[in-house]
C-alpha cells in the first residue's frame, strides 16, 4: 500500500514537472511568434485611393496576410463596422460608413501572382491594435514583391485610428476556417494552464510529503 502511494506521488510529481516544461515552451513559442516583424508596416494614406508598396521581401516560405490595422480609439462596434469585420455578436452597422473596401494585387518580376478583394477575406484579430485582412498570398523567402491596392470607399473615417497597411505571416499549424492558427491561438492560454496545473500537482505532492513527515515526528 505504501509503495503504491509512493509510486502515485512520484508519478504526480513527474507529471507536474512535465506540464510546467511543456507550458513554458508553449508560452515561449507564442512570444517568439509575436516578435516576428511584418515585411510591410506602413501608414495608410488618407488622401489617395490607390496605394503601392514597390518592393518588399518575406522572411520565409509561407502564406501571408495583407491587412489593415487600426488603433482602438473608437468603440469596438464602430471600428469593426468601419473595417468591415463580420462578427455576429456585434450590433448592426446601420449608419456606420465602411472605410475598408479594397481590391489588391501582388506581383513579382512584373508578373501578377495573386489578386482579390476585401469582400472575400474573413480573418481579423484584436490585440493592442485591431487588424482586418483583405487578402492573402503565398510568398517565397528572398523573392521581391510589389503590392498594389485600390480603395473603393473613403478611408478618411479611420484617420483617428492611425491605420496602417501590414503584411503578416500566417502561422501554418492547423489553420481554421478564418485562416488563424489554432496552435498560435491556444499556445498562451494553454501554456499558462499547463504551468498552473503543474505547480498545483507539485504543491499537492509537497503537502502530502510534509504531512507524512509530521506524522513520523
Amino acid at each position: 500500500m505504501k509503495r503504491a502511494r509512493l509510486s502515485l506521488l512520484i508519478l504526480m510529481a513527474t507529471l507536474g514537472l512535465a506540464l510546467i516544461v511543456a507550458g513554458t515552451r508553449m508560452i515561449a513559442w507564442r512570444e517568439e511568434q509575436d516578435k516576428v516583424e511584418p515585411p510591410v508596416d506602413l501608414p495608410l494614406p488618407m488622401s489617395v485611393n490607390e496605394f503601392t508598396v514597390d518592393t518588399f521581401t518575406v522572411p520565409e516560405d509561407a502564406d501571408y496576410l495583407i491587412a489593415i490595422s487600426a488603433d482602438r480609439t473608437l468603440p469596438r462596434n464602430t471600428l469593426d463596422c468601419m473595417l468591415g469585420i463580420d462578427d455576429p455578436l456585434l450590433d448592426k452597422c446601420e449608419g456606420i460608413q465602411k472605410a475598408v473596401n479594397a481590391t489588391w494585387a501582388i506581383s513579382t518580376g512584373g508578373r501578377q501572382i495573386a489578386s482579390g478583394s476585401s469582400a472575400t477575406e474573413r480573418v481579423a484579430g484584436w490585440s493592442q491594435r485591431v487588424f482586418r485582412g483583405i487578402g492573402r498570398f503565398s510568398g517565397r523567402r528572398g523573392q521581391s514583391y510589389r503590392l498594389d491596392m485600390k480603395f473603393l470607399s473613403a478611408t478618411s473615417p479611420l484617420r483617428s485610428t492611425k491605420p496602417r497597411v501590414r503584411i503578416l505571416l500566417l502561422p501554418s499549424n492547423d489553420p481554421d476556417e478564418y485562416g488563424a492558427s489554432m496552435r498560435y491561438a491556444l499556445a498562451k492560454p494553454g501554456g499558462i494552464t499547463f504551468v498552473i496545473v503543474g505547480f498545483l500537482l507539485l504543491a499537492f505532492v509537497a503537502l502530502i510529503g510534509a504531512g507524512k513527515a509530521r506524522i513520523r515526528a
